[in-house]
Parts: structure tokens; C-alpha cells; sequence
């Protein structure tokens, strides 16, 4: 490639007139249904080149030969200003259909019912088969709370007073499982305002001696706290009647109203969710495994 060649050629073709680009964009939304476009350098190969292009969006990008001559989107769009013609390559790219307002509700912030004063804090953002896109906390924070139905906040913790409402659609509190599935609740007719904007999307099973000594982080309070696996595969009795088992341990890092958080490590991958502490000396989180074979939620979407 001439890039010396392609970056002359996009920047002698950099300015586009609003009335063409305008009708370039009009025929591409009624006639091919694209989802968005703009004007920006053409993607090959996953990078982006210096061609000036007009990119197209579509919900799927289908092999051109399988699509009618009439579905098909035009290489070039060509366009006549003050008794020239001109041209612009387009660039066909696909990309989820869905928008998302991006307010900051993430992994560490905290939650809180109001009428308990019970608190927790959100372990990560997670996608449902059937509840749709949810927020992932401690199970006896539901409970807590009153159980399925029930409302609570989550507080952003970079924006003073921001928070938004969440219900609780489903929780699990026993000896293997100690989580709690929120939906946001819609904010002036908008569905989509609160996804999380930190990315915590592959699980880690951590159950060998290889693990333990690993450099971890808890994220709560938008911070992640330094700490390190001291344990794998615990088995706690709680009382008589209750057991907690397969439990990941780290020293005591965690405060209450952390329950929920998300335990990872280096690269990101979610260990586990906090459900309590043993005294002063351990914190105990539950497998991130556990809420995929469960609860069939995934992670990353």
C-alpha cells in the first residue's frame, strides 16, 4: 500500500458539501435500511485506512452475492456540486442495531434500599436469555431488601446524587449460591440508560494450588482494592443447618456493604462476587462459574 499515495487522495477529497453528503445519507436510510452512518476512513481488514468514505451500518453484513441487486449498498455514491461530479467510496460495516446512553453505573457502585438501609455493591453487568440486561449483587442483599419485586437505587460513584432505579427479578441464597439478578428501571421511556461502561466479560475458575498466591483486585467504591488469593475450594459452616462450599478466599480487605463486589484479576477476569467475611481475617467470594451454570447469565454482551 502507498500510503503516502492514499493519504493525498483522502485528504484532497476531505470536504464533502453537507447538501450531498445529506442526500447520500437520506437514500441510504429509506432505500437500504442501514442502521447509522458518517463520514469517516474505510476499514479494511480491522484497520482503519486514510480512504475518506461514507460508512454504512448494518445490523448483519451479508455475503454480497446473496443479497438482491436492489438491497445492495453502491461502492460509490456520486453527486454533482456546481456543475461537477463528484464521488465517495462507501465502507459497509456491521454493528449492533441497539443505542446505548452510557451513563456511569458500574462495577463498585453502590446499592441501597432505602426502607431497610440494607447495602451491597454491584459485582458486574451481565446479560439474561429471558430477563434481558442485568446488574449482578449478593443474594442476601435481596433478601434483605424483602426479596423479589422489590426496589433499590444504585448510586454512581463519580456523579454525586446520581442513581437509578433498579428491581430485583430473581435471587439464590444457599450453601452453593449467594447472587441477586437487578433490572434497571426505565427513566423517562428509555430502557438502555444504565450499561456499564468497565468491561468485565470472561470467568475464571479459579480450584488449583496454581491460583493461589495470584495478585487480584476488589472492585468496590470505583476503586479496586489490591489483594491476593490465599485460598481455593472453601468450605464454610455458617451455623448447624448452612454451609457455604467452594468458596475463593483473599485477606480481609472488604467493608460491609461491599457484598457483591467483583473479584478479579490482571487480566480482568471475574473470580468471583463477595458474599461476606470471616472475622477479621478473610473476605469469601463465590465463583463467577457458578452464576453461568445457574443462573444463566453471560457476561461481556
Amino acid at each position: 500500500m502507498n500510503y503516502k499515495k492514499e493519504k493525498k487522495s483522502a485528504d484532497r477529497k476531505r470536504l464533502v458539501h453537507s447538501s450531498c453528503f445529506d442526500e447520500a445519507q437520506n437514500t441510504l436510510f429509506i432505500r437500504y435500511g442501514i442502521v447509522s452512518s458518517f463520514l469517516g476512513f474505510k476499514e479494511t481488514d480491522g484497520k482503519l485506512t486514510r480512504q475518506l468514505s461514507l460508512v454504512c451500518a448494518v445490523p448483519t453484513k451479508k455475503p454480497i452475492k446473496t443479497l438482491d441487486k436492489k438491497e445492495r449498498i453502491p461502492k460509490r455514491f456520486s453527486y454533482r456540486y456546481k456543475g461537477k461530479t463528484y464521488s465517495i467510496k462507501t465502507d459497509v460495516i456491521p454493528v449492533r442495531s441497539r443505542f446505548y446512553y452510557q451513563a456511569k453505573f458500574n462495577p463498585g457502585d453502590r446499592l441501597l434500599h432505602k426502607s431497610s438501609q440494607s447495602k451491597a455493591t454491584v459485582g458486574a453487568y451481565a446479560g439474561h436469555k429471558t430477563l434481558g440486561n442485568i446488574f449482578i449483587t449478593a443474594g442476601h442483599f435481596a433478601k434483605d431488601s424483602g426479596g423479589k419485586g422489590r426496589i433499590v437505587h444504585i448510586f454512581d460513584n463519580t456523579i454525586k446524587g446520581a442513581n437509578v432505579r433498579c428491581k430485583v427479578l430473581d435471587y439464590a441464597l444457599n450453601e452453593h449460591l449467594d447472587y441477586a439478578l437487578l433490572r434497571p428501571q426505565p427513566i423517562n421511556g428509555n430502557t438502555n440508560n444504565t450499561y456499564s461502561d468497565a468491561s468485565l466479560d470472561t470467568v475464571y475458575q479459579p480450584s488449583s494450588r496454581a491460583d493461589i498466591g495470584q495478585k487480584l483486585f476488589v472492585i468496590t467504591r470505583a476503586k479496586a482494592i489490591p489483594t491476593k488469593c490465599i485460598g481455593v475450594r472453601m468450605r464454610y459452616k455458617v451455623n448447624a443447618n448452612f454451609t457455604l462450599r467452594d468458596l475463593t478466599v483473599t485477606p480481609r480487605v472488604t467493608k460491609p456493604g461491599d457484598s457483591g463486589a467483583a473479584l478479579v484479576d490482571e487480566k480482568f477476569r471475574i473470580w468471583g462476587f463477595l458474599i461476606g467475611a470471616i472475622g477479621t481475617k478473610y473476605s469469601v467470594f463465590m465463583p463467577a462459574i457458578k452464576l453461568i451454570s445457574h443462573a444463566n447469565v453471560t457476561f461481556g454482551e
